[in-house]
């Protein structure tokens, strides 16, 4: 076979597989180039199937997370510390108390207690206001969170108190703002 009809049955070849739907026959009746005659062939018959089409599932809003009520920066009274207080109103509706980058220095039995003085600066103004005693100091530094109480009311407290329970001395406080 000569090499031109080579290379048409090639190209004749690449266009029937191209048709899809039809069946290609090549004949040869001269010298001349091949003819395609392009043959109907039976189409397969399929039994359709219902496709899973994709419902949007609705999405739950994003839960919002805690929101900040007040902050405050520790500063020394009776000892040194540092550190950040920030009350936050959880999701749920409960508040916490969280200290960030807090230490304080030395001191037995210490308490953390919220004052509704706006900024307690000595021991003898936190004795008269009255406190809301949150408990032990978990830890002398370190971030630490505590629960508030179901009834807290963030109006009626304005500063975080460092307490010492065994000389009755505040050692350091955070006004809150």
């Amino acid at each position: 076979m000569p090499k031109s009809k080579v290379i048409m049955l090639s190209i004749c070849s690449l266009f029937i597989g191209l048709a899809g739907t039809h069946a290609a026959r090549l004949t040869a009746t001269s010298a001349a180039a091949p003819q395609v005659q392009l043959a109907a062939t039976p189409r397969r018959t399929t039994t359709a199937t219902p496709r899973r089409t994709a419902t949007a599932t609705p999405q739950p809003s994003p839960t919002p997370g805690p929101v900040v009520v007040a902050t405050g920066a520790f500063h020394h009274v009776e000892e040194k510390g540092h550190g950040t207080a920030t009350v936050f109103r959880q999701p749920d509706g409960t508040y916490t108390l969280h200290f960030t980058d807090f230490a304080v220095d030395y001191g037995p039995d210490l308490r953390v207690y919220l004052s509704p003085l706006n900024d307690a600066n000595d021991s003898a103004s936190v004795r008269a206001a009255g406190v809301l005693n949150l408990g032990g100091l978990k830890a002398r530094s370190g971030a630490q969170t505590y629960n508030l109480p179901k009834d807290f009311d963030p109006q009626t407290y304005h500063s975080v108190v460092i307490w010492c329970r065994a000389f009755r001395l505040n050692m350091i406080t955070a006004p809150l703002r």
